[in-house]
């Protein structure tokens, strides 16, 4: 009898631990996971914003070495990680020492080095540089189905859609608005065009 029990406790463990698979498309065709990641590093700073929309922490972020490029606002939702270096160039070294079970990827900035990156664990392939507020929203969405937070993550969106039409009633009929984003010598302003 406590045989039949320890089979039937192997075999539940069994079933928990391959319980969770996620089929997405991301810009290299279909990708699948068949666990919950644990160990994930990021190459883009959007990517990290996404996960930190539901209380997922990467391991490794390409920060440009500057821990102060993640939005204080975002940075208070992560646990302390590991640079692995800059967003151009991205050090495979540092990535494969965190032993990573998800990469997160740019689909064109890092897709000199997708096959490298491949080797060290899954790669999910996104856009975000140069890419629109819609693909945008839609990689989180795929960031938070990969992650095991889907309901979370379709929550966060409803929240952000609200408080962007909350902000569009304040302003007068048929005004437009563009994005944009700063940095020391350079801003960024992101139209459809």
């Amino acid at each position: 009898m406590l045989a039949f029990i320890r089979f039937l406790f192997a075999g539940l463990l069994l079933v928990i631990g391959h319980a969770f698979a996620a089929t997405v498309q991301d810009e290299h065709g279909t990708f699948t996971l068949d666990k919950t990641p644990q160990r994930i590093v990021v190459l883009e700073l959007s990517f990290a914003d996404a996960l930190a929309a539901v209380d997922v922490s990467p391991i490794g972020i390409a920060d440009d070495n500057d821990a102060k490029r993640i939005l204080p606002e975002v940075r208070a939702h992560l646990k302390p990680w590991q640079s692995v270096g800059t967003r151009a160039q991205p050090s495979l070294e540092a990535i494969a020492a965190l032993k990573p079970d998800l990469i997160i990827a740019d689909s064109s900035r890092h897709a000199g080095i997708y096959t490298a990156l491949q080797q060290i664990a899954p790669v999910l392939l996104l856009k975000s540089r140069n890419e629109t507020y819609a693909e945008n929203l839609h990689s989180a969405a795929i960031i938070g189905e990969v992650v095991g937070k889907k309901r979370e993550m379709q929550a966060r969106l409803e929240q952000h859609k609200e408080k962007m039409a909350q902000w569009a009633s304040q302003l007068p009929t048929g005004t437009r608005v563009a994005f944009g984003t700063s940095r020391e010598q350079l801003f960024n302003l992101h139209t459809q065009e």
